[in-house]
């Protein structure tokens, strides 16, 4: 499952980045012309497409939350300026070193520069948004965890003391069930101790909890309380998040 998760992140970020290079290109033929016809600006661009790249995961995936995050927001700062600076420094040098039309042609080597820093602009912005987005997503995620583990912090002592006493009583009582209840306590404590640790868990432990968690209260109704509990479709390999 998480090596699936992996790849599957792998290939949208591939499909995501091939756009960004080769869809100027395609939505600009005379684009397309220029840089076939020219292997110096066939390099010059795939070398900035490359540098933008990097600079995407260099904040994405550690600026924002090793310096920034960090409430470190100068050296946040400092980190990505000095990026800049020396990628447009190298953009530069290229330039200089390899296209003759510089000199020429100032107007084309500004709109480049302009090029370049508009391609820094939106992926600084998309980071930002996307990491933003995930941070939240994780806050709620965690919040949701500790409400759940305060619940069942409230819930358990209360739920064991109650079926303690059903047992007592049907023991006292030499009752044909109190093995079947203790095995099926002894379930719930297994699953709540062990396998409810996991972020998720096949759907079939979940409603056999539940089954054995209802049998358990059975011990305190009357013969006259009926509970109804009915499981439809097919529930192999379905794992969910943890409910109980």
């Amino acid at each position: 499952m998480i090596l699936r998760k992996k790849i599957s992140t792998i290939v949208i970020h591939v499909f995501i980045w091939s756009i960004f290079i080769f869809l100027p290109v395609i939505v600009l033929p005379k684009s397309y012309e220029l840089l076939m016809g020219n292997t110096y600006y066939l390099i010059n661009y795939l070398a900035t497409s490359v540098i933008s790249i990097v600079f995407f995961y260099f904040n994405y995936y550690w600026a924002i939350p090793e310096l920034y995050f960090s409430k470190r927001k100068w050296e946040y700062i400092f980190s990505i300026v000095s990026f800049v600076v020396i990628s447009i420094l190298v953009f530069a040098g290229i330039l200089l070193i390899g296209d003759n039309q510089t000199q020429e042609m100032p107007l084309r080597t500004s709109l480049r520069f302009a090029g370049l820093f508009i391609k820094y602009l939106i992926i600084f912005i998309v980071s930002w948004v996307i990491r933003l987005y995930q941070k939240t997503k994780q806050q709620e995620f965690e919040k949701n965890v500790a409400e759940l583990a305060f619940l069942k912090a409230q819930i358990n002592p209360h739920f064991l003391f109650n079926t303690l006493n059903g047992l007592y009583a049907l023991a006292i009582k030499k009752s044909d069930k109190t093995a079947d209840s203790i095995a099926q306590l002894s379930e719930i404590m297994r699953y709540v101790t062990t396998d409810a640790k996991a972020d998720k868990v096949p759907i079939e432990k979940e409603i056999e909890y539940i089954h054995n968690f209802i049998e358990l209260h059975r011990i305190r109704l009357t013969e006259y309380t009926t509970v109804k509990f009915n499981v439809d479709g097919s529930l192999t390999g379905i794992m969910i998040e943890l409910i109980m």
